[in-house]
C-alpha cells in the first residue's frame, strides 16, 4: 500500500498511520510502491537529484518491501518532464511542438534509465513502469499514441541492457479495457507485465461494489493481458461520506465488501500477481479542494462529476483522515496480507 499524499496530518492520525503501516509490514506486506516525476529527478538537463530518489528507496528496504517504481513521465494525460523539455503553457506538450518519441527526449531518457535503473535494482526494484494513465491524451489525441508507444519500446529496450530482469511497463486505467483498445494493446505488447489502476466506481464517478461488477471487471483485465501477469499499481474504494448522503453511493460495508471480492479473485487466478492498495490514510478535504474541486470547477467539469471525485479521493483510506480510526476493510487487508504471507511459505 502507499501511506498517502498529505503533506501534514492531526497527531493522532499521523501516529495511527505509523502503527497500521508496521502492522501490514508484520503481517508480510512484501510490496512498496514510490512514484517520482522525471521533472523532479532531473531538475537541470543531465543533473539528478539522488535524495530524491534514494530515501523513498531506502524506506521500503528498511521494511524489507520490494519497490514498485512509478517515473510518471506522462501522468493522467499531463506530460511530467523536465521544465526546459515542457510546454509551460500546456501540460499536454512539449516544447517546440516535440514528440515524446523525438530522438534529443530519447537520448535524454536513456541517459536518466543509466542512472536510476543501477540505484533501484540495488535496491530490490522488480518492476519499473514508465508512465501512468496515458488514456486521456491519447483519445483527445489520437496521434501522441504513436509516440508514446515508440517512447516505451525504446525505454523497455535500453532499460534491458541494462537489467534485462527488471519488468518495464506503461500503467492503464480500467477504461482502457473499454475504449481505445487497439492502442492500449499496443502498450501492453510493450511491456513486460500489464500493470493497470482499479477503483470500485464507474465512468461517472458512481460507486460500485456487487461481486458480479467486480469479476466481469477482474475478466477484462485479465483478458487485456492476454499472457501476461497482471498487477494492480492501484487498487483502491471510497467509503463514503459517513455523517452525510454520499454523492457516490459508497459505503463502509461496499469498501469492505470491494477488497473481500477482488481479494478472493487474486487467490483463485495465478496471473493476478500484485495489487498496491490506494491508500492507506484518507485526503485532506482542504488539499482535496486545493488541488481538484477548485480547478475542475473553474474548467467547468460538471459540479456533480467533481463532487464525486471530491468524495471518492475524501474518503479512500483505510484509516479516517480526522483520527486516524480504522475502517472496517483495513481488518480486511490486514488479514489477507498475512494469509498471502502464510501461503507463500
Amino acid at each position: 500500500m502507499i501511506k498517502g499524499f498529505n503533506s501534514a496530518l492531526p497527531a493522532s492520525t499521523a501516529a495511527a498511520m505509523n502503527a497500521r503501516w508496521d502492522e501490514a509490514v508484520n503481517a508480510g506486506m512484501q510490496v512498496g510502491r514510490i512514484q517520482l516525476d522525471w521533472a523532479e529527478l532531473e531538475p537541470a538537463p543531465g543533473e539528478f537529484d539522488e535524495t530524491a530518489l534514494l530515501e523513498p528507496l531506502e524506506d521500503l528496504e528498511s521494511d524489507g518491501l520490494k519497490p514498485f517504481v512509478v517515473l510518471s513521465t506522462i501522468d493522467s494525460g499531463s506530460y511530467t518532464l523536465p521544465a526546459d523539455l515542457s510546454d509551460p503553457d500546456d501540460p499536454t506538450r512539449l516544447a517546440g511542438g516535440a514528440a515524446i518519441n523525438d530522438p534529443a527526449i530519447l537520448r535524454r531518457f536513456a541517459a536518466l534509465l543509466d542512472w536510476l535503473v543501477p540505484h533501484i535494482t540495488a535496491h530490490g526494484a522488480w518492476v519499473l513502469a514508465v508512465g501512468n494513465e496515458p488514456g486521456s491524451l491519447i483519445e483527445d489525441e489520437p496521434g501522441q499514441g504513436d509516440g508514446l508507444v515508440d517512447f516505451l519500446r525504446e525505454a523497455r529496450a535500453h532499460a534491458h541492457t541494462l537489467a534485462p530482469e527488471l519488468a518495464i511497463t506503461m500503467t492503464l486505467n480500467y477504461d482502457a479495457t473499454q475504449s481505445g483498445q487497439s492502442r492500449h494493446l499496443d502498450f501492453l505488447a510493450n511491456s513486460d507485465v500489464a500493470s493497470m489502476n482499479y477503483y470500485a466506481a464507474d465512468a461517472q464517478g458512481l460507486f460500485e461494489h456487487h461481486a458480479n461488477v467486480i469479476h466481469h471487471e477482474i475478466d477484462d483485465m485479465l483478458a487485456m493481458a492476454g499472457d501476461k501477469l497482471l498487477v494492480l499499481q492501484e487498487l483502491g474504494a471510497a467509503s463514503g461520506y459517513e455523517h452525510r448522503p454520499s454523492p457516490m453511493g459508497a459505503s463502509l460495508q461496499g469498501q469492505r465488501l470491494f477488497f473481500v471480492t477482488v481479494f478472493d479473485r487474486m487467490r483463485a487466478e495465478p496471473r493476478f500477481r500484485v495489487a498496491v492498495i490506494f491508500q492507506l490514510v484518507d485526503w485532506n478535504p482542504e488539499l482535496v479542494e486545493r488541488l481538484y474541486s477548485r480547478p475542475l470547477l473553474a474548467a467547468g467539469v460538471d459540479p456533480g462529476y467533481v463532487e464525486r471525485f471530491a468524495e471518492a479521493l475524501e474518503t479512500t483510506g483505510l484509516i479516517r483522515f480526522t483520527d486516524g480510526s480504522s475502517k472496517p476493510a483495513w481488518q480486511v487487508v490486514l488479514d489477507e496480507i498475512a494469509a498471502h504471507g502464510a501461503r507463500r511459505h
